[in-house]
């Protein structure tokens, strides 16, 4: 089995609500960096 890297996370991936993932997208982000897969999931963690 090969490694997958971080990387491969897609903002789809966290279940936005969809009027967010369209604002992501209209900003030109396609993929979260490192650091925002990290924010995020904490966040989507402690609000839960």
């Amino acid at each position: 089995m090969g490694y997958v890297g971080i990387h491969s996370s897609g903002f789809t991936d966290f279940l936005l609500k969809l009027e967010l993932l369209r604002s992501i997208v209209d900003s030109g982000f396609e993929h979260p960096s490192e650091s925002k897969v990290i924010s995020i999931s904490i966040f989507i963690i402690t609000t839960r």
